[in-house]
């Protein structure tokens, strides 16, 4: 008796590799001697790599809005979304007499995120927590009332890992630069899921995660604006000078091709709202007493 094919339901946690993502890795490791090695040496396979490495980058910035060969150098690969984010929180949460030392982070953020907070408070930063109301959204009221007495940093995020509720995100970054806070997007469980313009957020920094949208684990993805302010996050050449350590070649790569289909994957959400919505109300008639967290509230597709 051959056994039931399998149902994978943890695409929050991680997009199974794309078969496209694959096949290109199938690939290079055919000729791993042309393409795989070093992206920093100077001789014929490493400018190879290095190649490969900035047409991946290009797609990358390509899915996020950005369509210039010079701006794609904002894009900065890392080995993760929660290691993005610790780029920009070990720099920024830094002390620095010129701005307040608060930070505006939400009740329901990412453990990524929220993990920094006790190693904020040890540094002497006053953290302000932003609740949620009961389907996970952003009080505005609060929300206003923390950006009125200035922060050095707000920190967001955009759709939630657990119910997939969206913020009101270009709402939200709107109040927070006319109040004059630079702005963190955790956009890890958006990209793929929600169409991503940067310039239209404007948002400071951007971090992205690559096993969201079918990406090998281990490689991120960080937005900087400013390259400067989360430059020595982990020194070293490489990156420009933001994420130290030869790059994760294959991993990169595998991630230039997830980009290059997430606009055929926002083609397909609403077939796949109309699977989510038919499986919760099945969920809901069966099971007496059950309910959806974030159901009264705009969510991505998926969850």
């Amino acid at each position: 008796m051959s056994p039931r094919p399998a149902i994978f339901l943890d695409a929050n946690a991680g997009v199974p590799l794309t078969p496209e993502g694959r096949a290109e890795l199938l690939v290079h490791l055919d000729r791993p001697f042309e393409v795989l090695a070093n992206p920093s040496s100077i001789h014929l396979a490493g400018r190879n790599t290095r190649r490969e490495v900035e047409l991946a980058r290009l797609d990358v910035a390509r899915s996020l809005g950005i369509d210039s060969p010079q701006r794609s150098r904002e894009i900065i690969f890392t080995s993760s979304g929660t290691s993005a984010n610790g780029a920009i929180l070990s720099r920024l949460l830094e002390s620095r007499a010129s701005a307040p030392r608060r930070w505006l982070v939400g009740t329901a953020d990412h453990a990524s995120v929220r993990d920094w907070i006790p190693i904020a408070r040890a540094r002497g930063i006053e953290v302000v927590e932003l609740p949620v109301d009961a389907a996970g959204l952003i009080n505005e009221s609060e929300f206003r009332a923390a950006l009125a007495t200035g922060a050095a940093l707000l920190s967001l995020l955009w759709v939630n890992n657990e119910t997939g509720v969206i913020q009101p995100l270009e709402r939200l970054c709107s109040l927070a630069r006319g109040a004059g806070v630079p702005i963190h997007v955790d956009a890890a469980q958006a990209w793929g899921k929600l169409p991503i313009t940067i310039d239209a957020i404007g948002a400071d920094w951007m971090t992205l995660s690559g096993h969201k949208i079918g990406a090998l684990s281990g490689v991120g993805v960080l937005h900087a604006r400013k390259l400067e302010t989360v430059q020595g996050f982990l020194p070293g050449s490489q990156e420009r000078g933001v994420f130290g350590g030869t790059e994760n070649v294959l991993g990169i790569l595998s991630l230039g091709a997830a980009a290059r289909r997430v606009a055929q994957r926002l083609a397909g959400l609403s077939l796949l709202a109309q699977s989510r919505d038919t499986l919760e109300s099945e969920v809901l008639a069966r099971i007496p007493g059950a309910r959806i967290h974030g159901s009264e509230a705009e969510r991505v597709s998926n969850t």
